[in-house]
């Protein structure tokens, strides 16, 4: 952004004319706060990487109908989500590898988030939806323990979320403190600190229940959201397999400094999930000879087009044009004729084998998967809002 191209900034730092104008913080300089927080913290490295990308796919499916993409590790923050028609919204993550309910340093976590996002929400010049600061902490704000029991009781099955106006005043309180905190540690800096442009309004806070040191439920949250997305769509299909592909999808993302994940691609992840664990019954159709061969092709061949939601849309695209038919005769000849018709069409976006039968049991079992799932992939992309 540099000396504060946009205008809106620009504005507000002319009001600043008898004073020096100061630079807005680089985001590859990091909060003091931070830093000393991860210096305390054993392992943080591994476990902090853990639980940014879990928070990361678990607010991309908080916000999947509106969701345009999402970047991990993001030029301006941890995580930054794009919505359609909305200003993005920026996250905070902070985490311990400590016993959770033997942590009690939410300060300087705080103090360092906070500053973050003030830092974010000057070099955006107010564009954006939300400030968030996601945590693992089972008192992120220091309440007292009758206080907390009242507003802030974490659980192990869902994200605790509050926007500031939700909160107790001692809440409050102490996130206000933490603001002062940042805007200092940002005037030692020599960087801008103005707090014109931080919204409480906008600002939420989460605790993402997620501990280090039980390796047994640490993913329980994310899931029971997976888990959540698949029942509301009537899918009886579920396997812990989806979220290591989520993890592994946005661990790379956040390596990848230019790239980001888009809603199509976390879509295309529930529907690979659906099709491939849908059973091949239409193999018992095949000559028993050729069942093991085209069984091994055709779940080599969907994890070759894992991105590939194209492949699909132009089944159902073919099918739905023919609907009329099906509806009317609704027997096996029909179907079995369709399959006939169509695998000759996308033959060429297979990988070559050398036996054409084979080749053919496979595109025909394919089809006939896209098929079987077509209710509930249809539901899944009215849930995406795609």
């Amino acid at each position: 952004m540099g000396k504060y191209e946009q205008g809106e900034l620009l504005s507000q730092i002319e009001s600043y004319s008898d004073t020096e104008i100061k630079p807005v913080r680089p985001r590859n300089i990091p909060s003091p706060a931070s830093e000393k927080f991860k210096q305390r913290q054993v392992n943080f490295s591994a476990f902090g990487w853990q639980f940014q990308i879990v928070a990361a796919i678990l607010l991309s499916l908080i916000y999947r109908k509106k969701l345009m993409k999402v970047k991990v590790e993001g030029k301006t923050e941890d995580i930054e989500i794009y919505l359609k028609n909305e200003d993005p919204i920026f996250i905070q993550a902070k985490s311990t590898t400590q016993k959770m309910d033997e942590f009690h340093g939410e300060k300087t976590p705080c103090k360092g988030a906070i500053e973050t996002l003030l830092n974010t929400s000057n070099s955006q010049a107010n564009n954006y939806s939300k400030l968030i600061y996601i945590n693992n902490f089972l008192n992120p704000l220091k309440l007292e323990d009758s206080v907390k029991k009242v507003y802030w009781e974490p659980t192990a099955n869902e994200l605790l979320i509050k926007d500031y106006d939700a909160l107790p005043s001692s809440g409050k309180d102490f996130l206000k403190d933490r603001l002062k905190e940042a805007q200092d540690e940002l005037d030692k800096g020599n960087y801008f600190s103005d707090t014109n442009n931080f919204d409480w309004k906008k600002f939420e806070i989460i605790t993402l229940i997620m501990d280090n040191n039980d390796s047994n439920n640490k993913f329980n949250i994310l899931h029971r959201t997976i888990e959540n997305v698949l029942i509301k769509v009537k899918s009886q299909i579920y396997s812990d397999e989806l979220s290591s592909s989520f993890i592994t999808q946005y661990l790379n993302n956040a390596t990848k400094k230019e790239e980001t994940i888009f809603k199509e691609d976390i879509l295309w992840r529930f529907i690979y999930e659906l099709v491939e664990k849908t059973a091949d019954k239409y193999l018992d159709d095949l000559d028993l000879i050729i069942q093991e061969e085209v069984e091994s092709y055709s779940n080599r061949f969907i994890t070759e087009q894992t991105l590939n939601i194209d492949i699909i849309n132009r089944v159902y695209s073919d099918f739905n044009s023919d609907f009329n038919l099906f509806k009317e005769k609704n027997n096996s000849r029909e179907l079995q004729k369709f399959l006939d018709e169509e695998w000759e069409k996308l033959k060429e976006d297979f990988p070559i084998d050398e036996d054409m039968e084979i080749q053919k049991g496979c595109i025909q079992d394919m089809i006939w998967k896209i098929l079987k799932k077509k209710r509930i992939i249809d539901r899944l992309k009215e849930e995406f809002n795609v």
